[in-house]
C-alpha cells in the first residue's frame, strides 16, 4: 500500500439499521484518536496532514483466494473485486461514478490478496465526503450488471495471460504450491479462464452478500480531514445490518518431513530459484527474531546476501529475503517482500522452488504473492496486453 499522509481515520463496521452511536472515543499518544461504534466500527486519527489530500479505503476481510469455501481455487474473489470496483449501484451507474471521480481529479482502484480485498479512492481532502459516499454505496448497493461482469471477465483473462509470462507471478505461484501441500494458501489469487468460466456465471455471485458485509469491512480515511466529521459521516452512510459471522474452517498444514522441489521451464538464458523454510504462526514468539534475521540477510544494499552475492562476488542480478507470517497459516522464511505493483516484463527464464526437510529458502528476484489490482481507464494505468508470441512454452514438474 502506498505511503499515507500523517492524519488518518480508521473505521471498521458491524452496522445496525438504526443510526449508529459511538460507544467510546479514546485519545492516544501522538495525537491519535480511536473511536468505536456500537456496531463494531472503530476509527483513529493521528498527526498533522502534510498536504490537502485524502485517501478513502475499504478492506474486506475473508474474501481472498484462501477463503472462497466451495469456490476454492476458482479465483472468484478476484472477479468480484473487478465487478464491485466502480461498478453500477442502485444509486449511480458506472459512467456516473467515473464522472464524479474525474470531476475532482480522483484516482480509484482495487486489489485482491489471499485473505482480503481492498478498494480505494485517492482525492483532494475537500472531496473526502464524496469519496466516502461512493465507497459506502459500492460496498452495500452493488447491482452486479451482466454486461459489466462479462467485460470484467475479459479483463481478468487478459491479466491471466500476462501473468503466464510474468516471472514474478510464476515464481510466486510455484513457491506457494511447493510450500503448502494442503492449506488453501497454495491457491493463487487468480485462476485459469477455464475455472472462471465454470464457476462464475453472471447470476452466480452468492459469495458477494456473504463476504461484503459490514462486520467483514474495515474502513479507512487518511489525510487532511477532521476526525469528528468523518466519523459522523461514516456512521450515517453505513446502514446495512450486521450479517452472520464469516467462518471458513481452514485445514492445518502438515509438517513437512521430506524435501520438495518444483521446476518450471520458460524461455530465456537466466535462472531464478527460491529456497524457503516453513516457519511459525503469527502468535509465535519466534516471529520477530525471524523478521529481524530476514532484514539482516536480504533487505537493502548493506544486507549480507546483497553485499556478498551481488557486489563483492557478483553471482546474481538480484537477491532478497523476508519472513512472511500470515494470520491464517504458518509462514515461510526467508522470502522476498510483498510488491503492490506489477514489475516490468523481463526475459523469460527458468524458475525453481525447493524445500529441503522442513525448510525452503528463497533468493533471487522478489516473488511475493502480489495483490491483484483492477486496471481500467481513468483509474490506475491499464494492464498491458498479452506479450508478443502468446503464452510461453513451459513445463512444470514437482519433485517431493
Amino acid at each position: 500500500m502506498p505511503a499515507l499522509p500523517a492524519a488518518s481515520i480508521l473505521i471498521a463496521a458491524e452496522v445496525k439499521p438504526a443510526k449508529l452511536e459511538y460507544t467510546s472515543v479514546r485519545h492516544l499518544a501522538e495525537n491519535v484518536t480511536l473511536a468505536l461504534l456500537d456496531n463494531g466500527f472503530d476509527g483513529h486519527r493521528s498527526g498533522e496532514p502534510p498536504a490537502p489530500v485524502a485517501t478513502v479505503r475499504c478492506y474486506v476481510k475473508n474474501t481472498g483466494s484462501a477463503f472462497e469455501g466451495r469456490y476454492l481455487g476458482a479465483g472468484l474473489s478476484h472477479v468480484l473485486e473487478h465487478v464491485v470496483a466502480g461498478g453500477t449501484t442502485v444509486h449511480h451507474s458506472e459512467k456516473e461514478i467515473e464522472k464524479i471521480i474525474a470531476s475532482f481529479g480522483g484516482v480509484t482502484n482495487a486489489y485482491t490478496t489471499n485473505d482480503h480485498t481492498t478498494f480505494f479512492i485517492d482525492c483532494p481532502a475537500r472531496n473526502a465526503t464524496t469519496a466516502i459516499d461512493l465507497m459506502a454505496d459500492a460496498m452495500q448497493h452493488i447491482t452486479f450488471e451482466s454486461k459489466e461482469f462479462a467485460r470484467e471477465l475479459k479483463v481478468v483473462r487478459r491479466e491471466l495471460a500476462d501473468d503466464e509470462v510474468d516471472r514474478g507471478h510464476v515464481m510466486s505461484d510455484l513457491l506457494n504450491l511447493t510450500v503448502y501441500a494442503v492449506h488453501p494458501a497454495r491457491h493463487p489469487v487468480d485462476r485459469i479462464p477455464r475455472s472462471l468460466e465454470r464457476h462464475h456465471e453472471p447470476n452466480d455471485h452468492r459469495l458477494l452478500p456473504r463476504r461484503y458485509v459490514p462486520n467483514n469491512q474495515i474502513f479507512v480515511v487518511v489525510g487532511d480531514v477532521h476526525a469528528a466529521d468523518v466519523l459522523d459521516h461514516v456512521a450515517r452512510q453505513w446502514g446495512t445490518p450486521r450479517a452472520c459471522e464469516t467462518f471458513i474452517a481452514l485445514p492445518e498444514e502438515p509438517e513437512q518431513v521430506a524435501p520438495r522441489e518444483a521446476v518450471r521451464e520458460m524461455e530465456g538464458t537466466a535462472y531464478d530459484f527460491a529456497l524457503a523454510w516453513p516457519t511459525v504462526t503469527v502468535s509465535d514468539r519466534d516471529m520477530y527474531p525471524l523478521d529481524l534475521a530476514a532484514y539482516i540477510l536480504g533487505q537493502g544494499d548493506s544486507s549480507r546476501l546483497v553485499r556478498q552475492l551481488k557486489y563483492e562476488n557478483p553471482l546474481v542480478l538480484d537477491v532478497g529475503a523476508s519472513s512472511n507470517t500470515p494470520h491464517f497459516v504458518r509462514g515461510c522464511s526467508p522470502s522476498p517482500p510483498p510488491a503492490n505493483r506489477r514489475p516490468g516484463r523481463r526475459p523469460r527464464r527458468k524458475f525453481s522452488a525447493r524445500s529441503i526437510g522442513s525448510a525452503t529458502r528463497m533468493s533471487a528476484r522478489p516473488n511475493w504473492p502480489r495483490p491483484r489490482s483492477k486496471r481500467r481507464p481513468n483509474r490506475l494505468p491499464a494492464a498491458d496486453g498479452p506479450a508478443a508470441g502468446g503464452e510461453p512454452r513451459d513445463q512444470l514438474s514437482h519433485h517431493l
